[in-house]
């Protein structure tokens, strides 16, 4: 019965984002993975950790995409009709995501205590695969912004940034405090071309800092080096922060 149970809240969740508004693979992914980890994981009770924040997560992704889930009583809140079925509907997805994530975190918490007794046949100290990481991902985002993007990647959402910035007429269209960071950088500067740069210089370090502390955990937990270094080289290759 209970693997109907999760075979059902797994179909639910694909079904009640499928109309999100950002990238769907995401949730494909906690999908599968938390489905899977409900059949390999061992008969347990879910610890009071992992419930509060498959809670919270489960809570982000609702409001994260809470036009799904509301988008008509708000508009017509005496439809009582609408107004059940979407409590109901809001309901069944926090059932589903809770159900998927405490599976996921339940699994990925002894995948980790799992190998935490591995030894490797060559122990690199964290602190210089952080620094290696660190550097090598930064000097090579950086030639590629001043050789190839100066003052940094043009688009509709930096033009509108800006156009924002200028006009003083800010919208929730992109994060509100993402825009203001890049104001700073342009009042300092008190110039577009060098203020656009120094943001991005800043955002290549921030993020690059983010991605080689993520790889010093995976390095830390003893996940596999091929794992490990995959990862890598796909955000050495792949410079999503320029």
């Amino acid at each position: 019965m209970k693997k109907i149970i999760n075979m059902i809240a797994t179909a639910l969740w694909f079904s009640l984002l499928k109309d999100t508004d950002a990238y769907y693979l995401p949730y494909v992914l906690i999908g599968l993975i938390g489905s899977y980890a409900y059949f390999v994981k061992k008969e347990e009770t879910i610890g009071r950790m992992e419930k509060v924040m498959a809670g919270i997560y489960s809570v982000f992704i609702y409001l994260a995409n809470y036009p799904i889930f509301w988008n008509h009583s708000l508009t017509n809140p005496s439809n009582t009709l609408n107004l059940l079925f979407e409590i109901g509907k809001s309901a069944i997805f926090f059932y589903s995501a809770y159900l998927l994530i405490s599976n996921l975190l339940v699994f990925l918490y002894h995948v980790i205590e799992n190998r935490k007794g591995i030894k490797r046949k060559e122990e690199i100290p964290n602190q210089k695969v952080f620094f290696h990481s660190f550097l090598i991902l930064t000097i090579i985002d950086l030639v590629v912004l001043i050789l190839a993007k100066y003052p940094g990647n043009i688009s509709p959402d930096s033009i509108n940034q800006i156009e924002q910035i200028k006009s003083g007429v800010f919208t929730n269209h992109h994060p509100y405090f993402h825009t203001i960071l890049i104001q700073f950088f342009l009042h300092i500067t008190r110039n577009i071309n060098t203020g656009l740069f120094f943001y991005n210089v800043f955002q290549i370090i921030f993020l690059n800092a983010c991605i080689s502390y993520a790889i010093t955990t995976l390095s830390e937990f003893k996940i596999s080096e091929k794992i490990t270094k995959l990862i890598y080289f796909w955000y050495l290759f792949m410079p999503f922060n320029i």
